[in-house]
């Protein structure tokens, strides 16, 4: 990824998202987020990634309503 950062876009037509996480390969990892924005940002961090492997993103969005989606996307790191 030549970019070095994953970004997920969430909207929510009601009541907003009141929680979100990211793990790869099972593990937190920190996306930040604007408060102005709809976009989550993940910038890669080395000492938490095993180069040359698949690695595994999972990210779960809770909205106000209690409403809960999971997106999963494999990537070569």
């Amino acid at each position: 990824m030549a970019s070095r950062r994953i970004q997920i876009r969430l909207s929510d037509n009601k009541s907003g998202i009141s929680a979100f996480k990211g793990t790869i390969n099972g593990k937190f990892v920190l996306f930040s987020h604007d408060m102005k924005s709809s976009l989550y940002t993940y910038r890669f961090d080395d000492s938490r990634l095993e180069k040359g492997k698949t690695q595994e993103l999972v990210f779960v969005a809770t909205d106000g309503a209690g409403n809960t989606t999971e997106y999963r996307y494999a990537f070569e790191y």
